[in-house]
């Protein structure tokens, strides 16, 4: 498995990652809008062209499974699903909070919490330690009000660095830390966390997304 295509659309962007024997090959980041269902396939074409690779050249397609933007999860589980299914190939499902973790580009002994905005007042999030071996997830994957996020901080060793895709995210949440913006996950962060995540391919048909909640239930406001 020397050739991953990753693809991330749970957040605003839409990115695309390719990466061989873990070194990145080339990224595209865009902003699609409504667009992004009926301009993924040119968005996967493009990244190939600059990578000067076909789809045959590929050995697993890898995308973000969630948790983030419904409709954009959606979006990316069924062409990655559909597209692996075509060309024969192993599917990487992964986290877009791990990715966001490593779009932020830690050091060694970082302790990131990516928060991505899951409504008013709530995100999903989780926390990674960066180990000399990887990452290692120390607070599990869920959303959380901000309140309950600021506890959970609480209870953290170390200086916690929140990472977020929208300003918005945590402004109203009692902390005293590091806030940092990064608007969008990347290309690159996406494909090396698949290269991560490789040992964990499955079969296209059992992909799943993880929502963390029902679409249209809770607080939802844009």
């Amino acid at each position: 498995m020397d050739r991953i295509l990753a693809l991330d659309c749970c957040n605003r962007w839409t990115c695309g990652g390719i990466v061989s024997e873990g070194i990145p090959v080339s990224e595209i980041n865009v902003d699609l809008g409504r667009s992004q269902a009926a301009r993924l396939p040119s968005v996967v074409d493009s990244l190939l062209s600059f990578s000067g690779m076909s789809l045959q050249d590929i050995d697993a397609i890898s995308i973000t499974v969630g948790p983030g933007y419904f409709t954009g999860i959606r979006i990316a589980v069924a062409y990655g699903v559909s597209l692996a299914k075509g060309l024969g190939l192993p599917v990487i499902p992964i986290s877009s909070l791990e990715a966001l973790a490593r779009g932020a580009n830690p050091i060694v002994g970082d302790l990131i919490v990516p928060c991505i905005r899951a409504g008013r007042d709530a995100v999903y999030s989780a926390a990674f330690y960066l180990a000399d071996d990887g990452f290692e997830e120390i607070m599990a994957e869920k959303e959380r009000s901000l309140s309950d996020l600021s506890l959970a901080l609480n209870d953290l060793d170390g200086f916690p660095k929140i990472v977020v895709t929208e300003d918005r995210t945590c402004r109203d949440m009692q902390y005293g830390g590091s806030i940092n913006l990064i608007p969008r996950i990347g290309g690159i962060a996406t494909a090396l966390t698949a290269w991560h995540r490789k040992d964990y391919a499955v079969d296209p048909e059992a992909v799943k997304a993880r929502y963390h909640r029902d679409p249209g239930i809770g607080g939802f406001s844009r």
